[in-house]
């Protein structure tokens, strides 16, 4: 389609997972803010764009604003970074930004043997809030050895905070406080504000998410008193700060990977699902990969990702998740580390719905970054367009010397959905549309002059996140549905086409016909069991045409793009429902004497021809065997652009 390599030139090929060029310095920044030990531990992002990072300089909290170009924002604090003392040795370890635009930073303050929860709340200048705790800060003393490394806000401004508290009997239990919006221990909450949960053995909450229902997940691990054995532990609390008895065992959930276990971030998928991510290796982290795990809303592990709901990745050497996304396409993106003691890079890798590896995404799904020294993605956060900013540590070769290190990475913007677009007050003609990276790759099926099916087709870098604007193209001379491969030709241009997306389904077309609104083409309903990818397809030995496939609910929807025995390009449709979940079984229709690209509104004529049939068995989410009406059998693979 453009030949479908003839559009490769037009493309920057730039794709999901490649650093971002217009951040930092090729996609990177390194901050050395006091020549010793910088250390990043969490990221959040402001509404207008700006990325807060907080984590400890060797004594005290730091916290870091940058804009969205990666540079240090000057507006903030003292050249773009706060330090604050609460006169031990301090660190920051998760931060939340409030609806009013302070910022909550999370951690502890340690003293030799004596550990306490340590709080602070920063005006959006990044003066301490007096408000909060009298003076900004606040430490609470639970009596034991107690590290706070999450937090979580509420929508009535009250913030919960995770981690671990000791206690005479017991080395570590799961640790949850509430405080009111001035810093107050919230009372209603668990005993006097806190609620300590036990699995029998030592136990620390890594991290929090709060339900739209109100009720807690807390996601961490339970491990045993000599620290040779961990498992993933996740709990869910009630509002109150009471076990849930509808979740797991009692409240609570273990998962072995059959290593030391744990799992450092925890998000919720849209229909209620629950992922975590961390690593599964041997003690004290020596060897280990990526581990993730799904769960159903009751705290089941679901088994429809990857073997028995869990997944494992490895990059060859100690390997760990420290954060995870969710994209709004459902897509996992999990973040962390990858390498030695003495030589480690950011490493990240997405993942398909079902725990496949997502190979459109950097190298078979994986992506590495180097800083140079020991580095170390500690965690991540998604911006509204699609890209990704994971911030870190880099540390000399004796890790006494660390600075905070950012990434950002192209991703999907999720403007627009892939797959099917139309306006529907013009039914019978429709768009292909797909965005990978920064390109756009579209084709319009429509009617020629003389009533024939045609399309035109256009495809390059967008212009803005919302925004396409390229040339119409035609092409001739190809492949026909069952003739053998024959190179397409350009045949010249129909003009401009330009797209205006207010969201992911929902758009404004302006091309040589005028302007007219678009929208996603809804033909199914329902989540199916096997969801292959939605957008382009081909088999890479036949350029020139080329298939648009969606499945939605249990039906498909498939468009083929190639030449008639003349010559002249056509298009060739086959809408209906799946005969498994992995095959479909149709009919290639083809329509005529409908709307042409400048006429008024004509519905094509009816019946449609039944050109022949056409089977499509998927072997994964994203290659599949084509079967044409001559029984002649061709793989398709996704295609990348």
């Amino acid at each position: 389609m453009l030949t479908l390599t003839a559009l490769a030139p037009l493309c920057a090929y730039a794709a999901p997972g490649d650093l971002d060029p217009s951040f930092g310095n090729g996609g990177k920044v390194v901050t050395n803010f006091f020549g010793s030990s910088d250390e990043a531990n969490a990221v959040a992002l402001q509404p207008d764009g700006k990325i807060v990072v907080v984590g400890e300089n060797g004594t005290d909290f730091l916290v870091a604003r940058y804009n969205a170009d990666g540079s240090l924002d000057s507006s903030f604090g003292t050249g773009g970074r706060v330090t604050t003392d609460f006169g031990a040795e301090d660190v920051a370890q998760a931060v939340a930004i409030q609806p009013d635009g302070k910022i909550i930073v999370v951690g502890y303050t340690i003293n030799g043997s004596s550990g306490d929860f340590a709080l602070a709340r920063y005006n959006p200048n990044g003066s301490l809030d007096s408000g909060f705790g009298g003076s900004g800060k606040l430490v609470t003393d639970f009596g034991g050895y107690d590290l706070a490394y999450a937090v979580a806000l509420q929508p009535d401004g009250k913030l919960i905070a995770g981690g671990l508290s000791t206690t005479p009997s017991n080395l570590g239990d799961f640790a949850l406080v509430r405080y009111n919006p001035n810093g107050t221990l919230d009372l209603s909450f668990g005993v006097a504000g806190l609620q300590r949960t036990s699995f029998g053995a030592v136990e620390v909450i890594d991290a929090l998410v709060l339900q739209p229902d109100g009720k807690i997940l807390a996601a961490g691990a339970t491990a045993t008193v000599s620290l040779s054995d961990a498992n993933f532990a996740l709990v869910r609390y009630n509002s109150n700060g009471t076990l849930d008895s509808g979740f797991g065992l009692g409240g609570g959930v273990t998962t072995d990977f059959g290593g030391f276990d744990e799992a450092v971030d925890i998000k919720l998928q849209a229909d209620g699902k629950i992922v975590a991510a961390g690593y599964s290796g041997g003690a004290g982290g020596t060897l280990g990969n990526f581990a993730l795990a799904r769960y159903t809303s009751s705290g089941g592990l679901d088994t429809s990702f990857g073997t028995g709901g869990k997944v494992t990745t490895d990059f060859g050497s100690f390997d760990g998740a420290g954060s995870l996304i969710i994209q709004p396409d459902g897509k996992i993106i999990a973040a962390g580390a990858t390498g030695t003691t003495t030589n480690a890079d950011f490493a990240l890798v997405r993942y398909n719905l079902d725990g496949s590896l997502d190979t459109s995404f950097g190298t078979g799904g994986k992506r590495t970054t180097d800083f140079g020294r020991i580095d170390a993605s500690r965690d991540a956060v998604l911006q509204p367009d699609g890209k990704m900013v994971l911030v870190g540590t880099s540390y000399n070769s004796s890790a006494t010397d660390g600075d905070f290190v950012l990434a950002r990475y192209l991703g999907d913007s999720g403007l627009p959905q892939p797959g099917w677009w139309w306006n529907p007050d013009q039914s019978g003609r429709g768009f292909s549309i797909e965005v990978r990276g920064n390109n756009l790759f579209m084709a319009g099926y429509l009617y020629a002059d003389d009533g024939r099916a045609t399309w035109l087709v256009s495809g390059g870098p967008m212009t803005n996140v919302s925004t396409y604007s390229g040339p119409l193209l035609a092409f001739g001379n190809g492949q026909t549905l069952t003739g053998q491969y024959k190179s397409n030709t350009p045949t010249g241009s129909a003009g401009t086409i330009t797209l205006q997306f207010s969201d992911a389904s929902h758009g404004t077309l302006t091309w040589p016909g005028g302007t007219m609104p678009i929208e996603r083409f809804p033909f199914g309903s329902g989540s199916p069991s096997f969801q292959p990818e939605s957008g382009w397809w081909w088999n890479e030995a036949e350029s020139g045409r080329g298939f648009a496939i969606e499945v939605q609910g249990n039906n498909l929807f498939m468009a083929g793009y190639m030449y008639d025995s003349s010559g002249n390009p056509i298009w060739y449709v086959s809408p209906g429902g799946m005969t498994s979940p992995t095959l479909y079984q149709g009919s290639w229709l083809q329509f005529a004497n409908g709307q042409t690209l400048t006429g008024a509104y004509k519905a094509p004529s009816q019946p449609p021809t039944n050109v022949g049939a056409v089977a499509l068995q998927f072997t994964s989410t994203t290659t599949a065997t084509l079967t044409l009406p001559d029984g002649r059998q061709i793989p398709l693979t996704r295609f990348l652009f």
